[in-house]
């Protein structure tokens, strides 16, 4: 159980799993545009009669070595966004147990606050700093969880190029970066 005392700590920590997704999505992007330039140029030179045969199978085995790299490289971008969206779920979680935490001493001093025949001064301030701090935390648990889902994404089969630029730029205007 996490209890993020400073709110910066937080943000700071998921503004950089996001940067990490997107940042591995737009290698997985160059990754998969590299394949599709590839494979179009190995559909060429397979559907054309060469010049040379012994030199055209060269060509070609080295076309075929190209994409099995790029397919290996879009595979191993999408193992990476995998990793640090289970993180985010260990920081989610941790958020989640935070919340409850606070939203029970909220609870805690309404109840207090009500049973006093003497108020305190400066309770009613500490209880709206409280449910101000649980409704911005509440905010960052549904970036999270955007991230996340933009992540699932990401990693689940196989997708277009003009599909991952629209997520990148959803991750982006997540955190404005």
């Amino acid at each position: 159980n996490v209890e993020y005392q400073d709110f910066q700590t937080l943000e700071t920590e998921i503004k950089d799993y996001a940067k990490q997704i997107e940042t591995l999505g737009t290698e997985q992007k160059d990754h998969q545009e590299d394949l599709i330039k590839v494979q179009k140029t190995l559909l060429s030179f397979k559907s054309s009669k060469g010049f040379d045969r012994v030199a055209d199978s060269k060509v070609i085995k080295h076309l075929e070595t190209a994409i099995a790299t790029r397919e290996t490289d879009i595979d191993t971008c999408k193992k990476n966004i995998y990793a640090v969206k289970q993180k985010m779920e260990v920081t989610q979680e941790n958020l989640e147990k935070c919340i409850e935490q606070r939203e029970q001493k909220d609870r805690e001093m309404e109840q207090t606050k009500n049973s006093l025949k003497n108020p305190v001064k400066g309770l009613d301030a500490a209880i709206e700093q409280n449910k101000n701090d649980i409704e911005k935390r509440k905010k960052t648990q549904e970036n999270i969880q955007k991230i996340k889902d933009y992540a699932t994404v990401l990693t689940t089969g196989a997708i277009g190029v003009e599909k991952i630029i629209g997520i990148l730029e959803k991750v982006r205007q997540v955190f404005g970066f």
